[in-house]
């Protein structure tokens, strides 16, 4: 199993639209912000680095931050998530198929997952089917312990 490609799949199963968990969680529950990112910041020989991005981010919700990532890894780990799954992997295969069929997008996520993950898109989007709820529980118990929740105002540029 590769521990990239897992990350990977497991950053379309948690976040994306306003389905998402990460989004559902963060900006839904605790009204964080205006929108959420998360996704695969950096990738080292080693370790990643996920990055959580939330435009619209209220100082004052700052306390709230670690709780409600807290939540979310526990929603995770405990809830029925059944449906969710098989709807976040239909999603997956609808997406894929619209960035397969534009040559524009395929290219640049072709660059994104070669320079990230030494992967073909394709062969991202193959592995990704591959990995059950079970799979990205797993994960999630492995970063748990690494959680750092680090807030950085965006620089002007």
């Amino acid at each position: 199993m590769n521990k990239f490609l897992l990350a990977s799949a497991f950053e379309k199963f948690v976040s994306g639209g306003a389905s998402s968990l990460v989004f559902q969680t963060i900006r839904e529950r605790y009204g964080i912000g205006y929108d959420v990112y998360f996704g695969i910041e950096y990738v080292y020989e080693n370790f990643l680095i996920f990055s959580l991005s939330i435009p619209g981010f209220e100082k004052d919700k700052e306390s709230s931050l670690s709780k409600a990532i807290d939540e979310l890894f526990e929603r995770i780990l405990s809830e029925d998530l059944r449906d969710y799954y098989e709807g976040r992997r239909r999603l997956f295969r609808l997406l894929y198929e619209k960035t397969r069929t534009n040559l524009y997008n395929r290219l640049m996520k072709e660059v994104e997952y070669i320079s990230l993950l030494e992967s073909t898109y394709n062969d991202v989007y193959e592995e990704s089917l591959k990995y059950t709820l079970e799979d990205f529980r797993a994960f999630l118990e492995g970063l748990k312990d690494g959680k750092i929740v680090k807030i950085e105002p965006k620089a002007d540029f």
